[in-house]
């Protein structure tokens, strides 16, 4: 359902190369400023809902938890542009939380208020 409602949106990849800027708070997190996407984002546990949230891609290299259980060099991530709030991708995540980015498309901007542009 998602990939017809979505059609143009990117289910299988993650914007790697737009994640560089390094993090001044946290060693090993590259995030990239002023690149906005639409985003869909799905709970594992309620497979028949989503929401769509604008958020900014950023990668966790080589973080220690993940180098001693073998996991990928480089895990995917979302935050929004504040910073408030964090979501996994759905492939190669960091927390393991419940819900995950599915699907994003990019945005020539991050929009402050959805119901007025």
């Amino acid at each position: 359902m998602l990939k017809t409602l979505f059609h143009d949106f990117d289910f299988e990849s993650f914007p790697v190369d737009a994640c560089t800027v390094p993090c001044e708070r946290e060693a090993g997190i590259l995030s990239s400023l002023g690149y906005t996407c639409l985003c869909v984002c799905v709970d594992d546990r309620f497979p028949q809902e989503f929401q769509c949230v604008q958020l900014q891609p950023y990668t966790a290299k080589n973080l220690p938890e993940c180098v001693e259980e073998g996991e990928p060099d480089t895990l995917y991530g979302w935050g929004t542009p504040s910073g408030n709030r964090v979501l996994d991708h759905h492939t190669r995540f960091i927390h393991d939380d419940f819900v995950k980015v599915v699907a994003w498309k990019r945005l020539p901007g991050y929009v402050s208020d959805v119901r007025t542009q």
